[in-house]
């Protein structure tokens, strides 16, 4: 490429990454504005006594029943929301009018000032999404350190995780001039692209015992889609070979990443996990679970795992082995769900997710999870089963004008050979 297209594309990117960081910083702040405000409502009702006790429990579950698919308005996040407005009212909020203390809206973070502090920098306020602040309340109780970590976060462009081990090693107290906010900035045009991140996610299948080239550092929450074991055969010996296996290999790498949350789900080779004389031996770490028809809540953000897959010949884990099955075993996945784990992947008419492209196949797919996907409205459809579906990113409109994001995440081809990177990405 000559000198003027490598200009070409630099002032592109310029101009990409500066509308990226306008976007991000926009969307931050209606949102902290949000969190602020009902962390003010809620702390003067609380506090005061005005509501009872459970309260808050109270209005989360109403609020989640009102309105299926609410995400990040557990009690727990309100109760964060009511420390984040506490935390930062004497800086941030005007004294409020007789209006205001006899009003039951939320005043928003519009009104607040900027504080007075030579050190603080209301962009970079801003620019730290609120699970960023949340982390920071956990450690923090000082003003001018949870503005260098604020800093620090934002330059180094740190995930939750990362910003979560730098306040493990109390950087502050440790790192001299660099906890005085002289960290070093990798570049205004560089430094926007992922200034605001809630969680991010790596999400892979059909491993099949194959960990090599699989390094998850830096981020929030590892998700496996089935087959992850490897197998060599139907006997008692080889289904604790996969126990061992587990118990071993797998643990010590998950044990690699203790700061990084794991979820996995069986497929049909994982014949450990349909077993109950084998299932009971297997010692995942703390920081890993494995879901078979179970929900679960990591940092607020809700996942819906279930391994069953259309027959094939009836020898394989978690085969749907009678009319109607795939259809039951579907129809529990919850509606609030955000990203829901399949090993089978849908049937979609005109799409290749199902079909694998090495060998021309037909559709392996389930169209009764399809049908459980567009009443569920999850966020997020992972799947995997076919090695060589098609791996690109399949959007569906909901009648209610929502999106959902299919990906078939597997990770090896038809010969068990390393051809696809995981599925890494935001939420």
């Amino acid at each position: 490429m000559n000198q003027s297209l490598h200009e070409a594309v630099k002032v592109i990117k310029t101009a990409i990454l500066k509308a990226q960081s306008e976007v991000l910083r926009n969307a931050n702040t209606s949102l902290l504005s949000l969190y602020y405000g009902i962390g003010r409502y809620v702390s003067q009702n609380s506090r005061e006594g005005t509501w009872g006790t459970g309260a808050i429990d109270a209005i989360s579950r109403q609020l989640q029943s009102e309105m299926p698919g609410l995400h990040g308005f557990g009690s727990r996040n309100l109760k964060n929301m009511r420390s984040f407005y506490e935390f930062w009212s004497p800086l941030l909020n005007r004294q409020p009018t007789a209006a205001d203390l006899n009003s039951n809206e939320i005043v928003p973070l519009e009104t607040i000032r900027q504080p007075p502090s030579a050190d603080f920098d209301f962009d970079t306020f801003l620019s730290v999404g609120f699970s960023g602040h949340v982390e920071i309340m956990a450690k923090v109780k000082d003003v001018e350190e949870y503005v260098y970590y604020l800093k620090a976060a934002r330059n180094g462009h740190w995930t939750k995780v990362e910003l979560r081990e730098h306040l493990k090693a109390d950087d502050y107290h440790h790192v001299g001039a660099f906890a005085k906010g002289t960290s070093p900035h990798r570049g205004d045009q560089e430094a926007t692209r992922t200034a605001v991140i809630a969680m991010k996610i790596y999400a892979i299948s059909d491993l099949h015992g194959r960990l090599e080239g699989l390094d998850p550092k830096g981020v929030d929450l590892v998700l496996v889609a089935g087959d992850f074991a490897p197998m060599h055969g139907w006997s008692a010996g080889d289904i604790d070979y996969q126990v061992c296996w587990i118990n071993a290999t797998l643990r010590e790498w998950i044990g690699g990443y203790p700061n990084t949350q794991f979820r996995l789900i069986p497929g049909n080779h994982d014949l450990f996990a349909q077993n109950s004389n084998f299932l009971p031996d297997v010692r995942l770490p703390k920081n890993a679970k494995l879901l078979i028809d179970q929900a679960d809540e990591v940092d607020g953000l809700r996942i819906y795992g279930t391994p069953w897959v259309p027959y094939i010949n009836g020898s394989w884990a978690f085969e749907e082995m009678c009319p109607g099955q795939l259809r039951e075993k579907f129809s529990a996945i919850p509606k609030d769900v955000d990203i829901l784990l399949t090993h089978t992947p849908p049937k979609i008419r005109h799409k290749k997710i199902d079909v694998s492209i090495d060998r021309n196949t037909p559709h392996f797919g389930s169209a009764e999870l399809l049908d459980a996907i567009m009443a569920s409205h999850p966020r997020y459809a992972l799947c995997g089963h076919i090695h060589t579906g098609d791996h690109e990113p399949i959007a569906l409109k909901t009648n209610d004008g929502n999106e959902i994001i299919l990906r078939n995440v597997s990770r090896l081809d038809e010969d068990y050979e390393i051809r696809y990177e995981p599925f890494v990405f935001d939420i």
